[in-house]
């Protein structure tokens, strides 16, 4: 059976890359009209891809992680030793800053933003409970 979690997604990451657009937009006029417009309508493509093709998948016993074109990731479940709650901002398959860090291989991480992150917490425990959880609900110090 598959579950499929979709990714949160942050007000303030959506602020952020308007920002990025609009700029990108204005800069346009002072490049050739066309050169511009189109970086910026390849923007806006990328950046819609990805809102709308961020989620993580649990498969039997793997975790896929889909961000777009960017990541397509899969990892055993059995390999996971702990997720926790992170609230980084280096780059990652994640659309919101409530994110999970997941670490799996021993030292490899990944950090993602699943929407109900209880469930999918409680769904990756069903598969492999010997892993460490650090699991703060946001709001909660």
């Amino acid at each position: 059976m598959e579950k499929k979690f979709g990714s949160g997604i942050s007000i303030n990451l959506i602020i952020y890359l308007l920002i990025i657009i609009i700029t990108v937009g204005l800069l346009s006029f002072y490049v050739k009209l066309w050169i511009g417009l189109t970086i910026h309508l390849f923007i806006i493509v990328i950046l819609i891809h990805t809102f709308s093709s961020t989620y993580y998948t649990i498969r039997g016993d793997r975790l896929k992680i889909k961000c777009g074109v960017f990541v397509n990731k899969v990892i055993y479940i059995k390999k996971i030793t702990r997720i926790s709650t992170t609230y980084s901002l280096f780059s990652s398959p994640a659309l919101s800053f409530n994110r999970l860090e997941v670490i799996y291989n021993k030292s490899k991480r990944i950090i993602i933003s699943p929407k109900n992150q209880k469930k999918f917490i409680d769904e990756i425990l069903l598969l492999n409970k010997g892993m460490d959880i650090s699991f703060r609900k946001p709001g909660n110090t």
